[in-house]
């Protein structure tokens, strides 16, 4: 995300459409590789606005609140919280790096490979 406090003169705000420089006291700033005004820069799903230095997620070329993010993420197999970003899928649930391990001795899984009980995942050799 970058902040500018200039006329676009050329490009359009990718919320409005309109000519980013047909105000001259109005700002802008460049994020998702678009023109936006800071009055349009907001969440696709609730509308709230999104601040310059605010964190934002991307859905479909639009940005996405945190909230509605969190909101829409699929939850962990294990720890019941939101995935974001990179996580495994594995069972047919979603699940955290760090939360991919054995119920057993809390390793993670490599090549002996691991199965699941009662939505709780096991090496052979810790499962009782």
């Amino acid at each position: 995300l970058v902040c500018v406090n200039m006329a676009f003169q050329d490009k359009r705000c990718a919320a409005c459409n309109k000519l980013m420089g047909a105000d001259a006291s109005s700002s802008g700033l460049q994020a998702i590789g678009q023109a936006w005004h800071k009055d349009c820069f907001r969440c696709k799903n609730c509308n709230t606005k999104i601040f310059s230095f605010a964190k934002f997620f991307e859905e479909d070329g639009r940005p996405l609140c945190v909230a509605c993010n969190n909101a829409t993420a699929p939850n962990c197999g294990a720890c019941k919280k939101p995935c974001i970003g990179d996580h495994i899928k594995s069972q047919g649930l979603d699940w955290h790096k760090e939360c991919f391990r054995c119920s057993g001795c809390k390793k993670e899984f490599g090549q002996e490979g691991f199965f699941e009980d009662e939505g709780k995942l096991w090496h052979l050799e810790c499962f009782k």
